[in-house]
């Protein structure tokens, strides 16, 4: 039970980071696509 909380913990951190950081990307109109 604590093993999957972790893993989901760490998973929406993941995800939140790639989506945080594509919106930084797409505000400076760089548009490459990361």
């Amino acid at each position: 039970m604590g093993g999957k909380d972790r893993w989901i913990s760490e998973f929406e951190a993941s995800l939140v980071y790639r989506v945080s950081s594509r919106t930084a990307t797409a505000t400076q109109g760089k548009g490459k696509g990361l």
